[in-house]
């Protein structure tokens, strides 16, 4: 991730996005985004309504864990299966309804096409082959971006777990093998192994964030962070070549370690789960109940109930993984940090008055922020939306494409979000503006969520 750092005069630097996260779309859907799945409903001609059985009663929801839960029901319930989750039809038309549990959406699978349109369906096998189909027949694998398949919600930072030379991240608590290598044991993917040389950083019980900018060192759990040339684990110490010298620091002492950066690049696929847990790789099967990737961690199969997305880096880039630089207009004066990525500046998460998003963009009034688009970039696909705690919550977003304004609208903190999709064929840069209403008010902020763009092809721009 980017960092933004201010610069005396009227411009704002990025801290260049590093190449990795440039190759990676790893991607997520956003909450109450137009790409937030919904499995199809059933047919309502019997006057029920969707629900699902709990100690032996109805409740109004919209998904279900199991077969079984439904036929121990005290109703005649017609069922179908979509992925590994149930949509029910309860014949029962006294069935009340009930709010959904917080953090409870609607499940179910949907592409984004490189084209921009997008197709409910399921993945599955066919031989040694990955498929999606739906209602409307197959869909060609090189023609999508990505496949949601629940909606956002705020995950926990990584304080235990692993990060991988390939982008891979795994949440859990980790045990250093006397060669080096390092376990980890999730609660959604099992224990699984990382050779010493594959790890790119270690998370033993990280409370606070690397430094930005921060190379090859260590994170002491007293907050200082130890530069290194090279660092070698072992089962109960971390070594290190420092310019003072060789230092060895027990593990009790480090809250995390990295040993190099992250690079996706050749990355096929990557697939995001609920809990930040990232799987990048190759694709090598899917069916209803587990997506499974050959990773650095070996081959991984990620279970479906848990999965936020399935990204394809070569279709599809998240435009805070791009190259991009930030400057003011007119009224905004030198100080406040005027965009910030896949965050706002009053939390880790982006927040809209609405939603939460896991990637995308914060812009302060007076902000223009441009983003370098790569080859073959298609369509732009965004959620605009005020930002959580602006003031005054409302103003114009406006995107820019190579400086010609090709989209705009005023919105306020009552505004329905709808997703945007523009094309930007033959675009070399796009920029994104966002002024408050009454215009000169740095205190409001709009959020630019879920903020991506599809690739079509690796022809250059004109």
């Amino acid at each position: 991730m980017g960092t933004f750092r201010y610069i005396k005069g009227s411009f704002i630097a990025l801290i260049v996005v590093s190449a990795a996260l440039t190759q990676t779309a790893a991607v997520t859907p956003s909450c109450g985004a137009a790409l937030a799945v919904v499995v199809p409903q059933p047919s309502t001609d019997a006057g029920g309504k969707v629900g699902r059985w709990e100690g032996g009663k109805a409740k109004c929801v919209s998904s279900l864990e199991s077969e079984d839960e439904i036929l121990k029901g005290s109703g005649a319930p017609v069922w179908r299966r979509g992925r590994d989750l149930l949509t029910v039809l309860i014949v029962e038309r006294s069935l009340t309804p009930s709010p959904l549990p917080e953090g409870e959406g609607t499940r179910g699978e949907q592409a984004t096409l490189v084209d921009g349109n997008t197709a409910a369906g399921t993945l599955s096998m066919e031989g040694q082959t990955v498929r999606f189909v739906g209602s409307v027949g197959e869909v060609p694998m090189s023609q999508i971006a990505r496949v949601t398949f629940h909606e956002f919600h705020e995950c926990a930072p990584l304080v235990a777990g692993v990060v991988s030379r390939d982008g891979s991240v795994v949440h859990g608590k980790i045990r250093v093998r006397d060669d080096g290598s390092v376990e980890v044991t999730s609660a959604r993917l099992g224990t699984l192994a990382l050779k010493a040389s594959d790890i790119a950083e270690a998370h033993f019980e990280c409370r606070g964030a690397m430094p930005a900018g921060a190379g090859r060192g260590a994170l002491l759990r007293n907050g200082d962070f130890v530069a290194a040339e090279s660092i070698t684990l072992s089962a109960n110490a971390a070594k290190m070549k420092t310019s003072l010298g060789d230092v060895e620091l027990p593990l009790e002492r480090v809250a995390a370690v990295r040993l190099a950066a992250a690079n996706a690049a050749g990355v096929e696929a990557a697939a995001v789960l609920e809990n930040g847990d990232t799987l990048d790789g190759r694709l090598t099967a899917a069916s209803a109940e587990k997506v499974t990737i050959d990773t650095a961690l070996g081959r991984v199969a990620a279970p479906t109930d848990a999965m936020l997305e399935l990204c394809f880096p070569a279709r599809m880039a998240y435009v805070s993984d791009l190259e991009m630089s930030v400057k003011t207009q007119g009224f905004a004066p030198e100080g406040p940090e005027y965009a910030r990525l896949d965050c706002d500046c009053g939390s880790t998460v982006l927040k809209s008055v609405t939603a939460s998003y896991r990637k995308g963009l914060f812009t302060r009034a007076g902000a223009v922020v441009t983003v370098k688009l790569p080859a073959g970039a298609a369509q732009l696909h965004f959620v605009p939306e005020i930002a959580s705690g602006a003031k005054p919550a409302a103003g114009r977003f406006a995107v820019l494409a190579d400086g010609k304004e090709i989209w705009a609208k005023a919105l306020d903190a009552s505004t329905k979000a709808e997703a945007v999709t523009v094309s930007v064929a033959g675009v070399r840069e796009v920029a994104f503006v966002y002024v408050s209403a009454p215009e000169g008010l740095i205190g409001s902020a709009g959020v630019w969520g879920d903020v991506f763009v599809m690739i079509a092809g690796k022809t250059s721009a004109k």
